[in-house]
């Protein structure tokens, strides 16, 4: 799901609450509600944003791509030789 579905989806979900409750939504306060969940979507969904938190393996530079998977394999038969 990108930022903009997200957005929409929470958007939704927003307006039913506050029309649920007998009050109005405009289309501005729509908006204002939707450009921050859009912008955080677009900052935290970079590759780089979730390797820096060490979520994952790190971000693999194309040109190193084959020794890493060497390397990822040897470990993988280590390991597995270990067990």
């Amino acid at each position: 799901m990108g930022g903009d579905q997200a957005a929409a989806v929470l958007a939704t979900v927003k307006r039913t609450q506050i029309e649920g409750a007998g009050g109005t939504w405009n289309a501005d306060e729509e908006e204002g509600f939707r450009s921050p969940i859009r912008e955080r979507y677009e900052a935290e969904g970079n590759a780089y944003y979730s390797t820096a938190r060490l979520w994952d393996d790190g971000i693999i530079d194309p040109s190193k791509r084959a020794p890493c998977s060497v390397l990822r394999s040897r470990c993988a038969r280590t390991h597995h030789s270990r067990t």
